[in-house]
């Protein structure tokens, strides 16, 4: 299948990126030579493109063991190679080491206590305690265990590890697509696996979100069989990952409540205390090991109140400063607040007396609360934040959802390029132009 080879070259190109930073003397993260950006957008286009034509063809019976073999060649390639875009992945293997080498704990010690390391060089953010949750700081030992002193090994560890998260997230989407398209759950699993803003992401910045993804998807895939127990454990796990999952947990409380609810024909209190129970007991378990009081919290608590350049309220904000209409910055991280609070609110009531129970609106509704997170957030808005909402993306069904996910990739993908809240609102746009242009063709036919 050529798409196929097309594409895994397309991955494998992406290796050229150190030689074209190298050629034009480039050392940061991300890349700000033009020229060298200018070659590097090319490889991104490309990629992209030999994306949508890899998805569009049907690999059922053609994807053969020599193209796997081909695909992973160029996936452990990418392990080897030097973060792109961003440096946090130096930032995990520094804090591994602090727990893993020096025996501190890195939610109250901080790179600058160990100015000595030898990796200490690599850190960004020396004066940050660890910002994620205790499960990930164990993730992050890993490579301080094997590779002491060496940055390359730590790095391709690490990766591998991740490689390994997405080989189960994309085990469970599976897992789930058989029971919302029979017979077709290949199409979604080639298009979230073989996702290129995950593969960047994840093989070549070796960002954590595929962690706290790919336990998510676990929990949603038991939850899906009413297996409450397994999925609020799994989902408690991607928590203590990192945190942003939180928002989808009022989800799926009201719907296990309300289904359990149904069954018992009462209030369904004991299953609420089981549960609540059983996962306080496993966070309280997992944090004693690590706590560190306030300063656990530390990084999270600094972000309360910021209103960051790269978020939708800003863009909000500056585009009615140019047409003349200043106003108090607070009014829109408010209003950003409310109208997070707002659309999840309509969520829950639909959810909780919705009847039907199609699996595609589920996940339309999962979407729906990362879109308004999206919308809403005022502290940072990192590129790699996009790959939480792919999977459910993916599984919804929406109108020209090949389209969806190609704007998706490219505003993660370009967002080294440009501020990430600019890509979005033209994604929108060109995705809100072409449904109306579709929908106006089908009204004349």
């Amino acid at each position: 299948m050529i798409s196929g080879y097309y594409y895994a070259l397309s991955v494998a190109s992406l290796l050229l990126i150190g030689t074209i930073n190298h050629h034009f003397q480039d050392t940061n993260l991300p890349p700000l030579n033009p020229s060298g950006r200018y070659y590097i957008n090319i490889l991104l286009l490309n990629l992209l493109a030999s994306y949508f034509y890899f998805i569009k063809q049907d690999v059922r019976s053609s994807f053969s063991l020599r193209q796997w073999g081909f695909f992973l060649f160029a996936a452990a390639l990418l392990c080897l190679m030097a973060p792109v875009f961003s440096g946090d992945l130096f930032e995990y293997i520094f804090r591994g080491r602090i727990l893993a080498v020096y025996h501190a704990n890195p939610y109250l010690a901080v790179p600058n206590d160990f100015s000595y390391d030898p990796f200490y060089a690599f850190s960004i953010w020396r004066a940050n305690p660890e910002t994620y949750g205790p499960l990930f700081v164990a993730i992050e030992c890993l490579p301080a265990f094997l590779f002491r002193n060496s940055m390359v090994g730590a790095v391709a560890f690490q990766k591998l590890i991740f490689l390994g998260f997405m080989g189960l997230a994309g085990l469970y989407l599976w897992k789930i697509a058989v029971r919302i398209f029979p017979g077709e759950a290949h199409k979604p699993w080639l298009v979230f696996s073989f996702n290129p803003l995950l593969i960047v992401t994840t093989l070549i910045d070796g960002h954590n979100d595929i962690v706290m993804l790919a336990l998510t998807l676990v929990s949603i895939h038991f939850f899906l069989r009413n297996q409450y127990t397994r999925s609020f454990i799994f989902w408690t796990l991607a928590f203590l990952t990192k945190y942003t999952v939180v928002i989808l947990l009022p989800l799926l409380v009201v719907m296990a409540v309300r289904h359990e609810w149904k069954k018992e024909a009462h209030f369904p209190a004991g299953f609420i205390l089981r549960q609540t129970v059983l996962n306080f007991s496993l966070m309280g378990l997992i944090y004693f090991l690590l706590w560190g009081g306030d300063k656990t919290f530390a990084v999270l608590q600094g972000f309360a109140g910021s209103f960051y350049s790269n978020t939708i309220p800003y863009l909000l904000h500056r585009s009615l400063q140019a047409v003349g209409l200043t106003l108090p910055e607070q009014w829109f991280r408010t209003a950003a607040a409310v109208f997070f609070i707002g659309v999840n609110a309509v969520i829950l009531w639909r959810a909780g007396s919705d009847k039907d129970g199609d699996l595609k609106v589920f996940f339309r509704r999962i979407s729906l609360i990362y879109m308004a997170f999206y919308a809403s957030l005022t502290s940072p808005f990192l590129a790699h934040y996009l790959i939480w909402v792919l999977p459910w993306v993916i599984l919804s069904g929406w109108p020209k959802a090949d389209l969806l996910i190609m704007l998706v990739s490219f505003a993660g993908l370009f967002a080294y390029f440009k501020r990430i809240n600019y890509l979005i609102v033209l994604a929108v746009f060109v995705y809100g132009l072409l449904l109306v242009l579709s929908r106006k063709k089908t009204e004349r036919a």
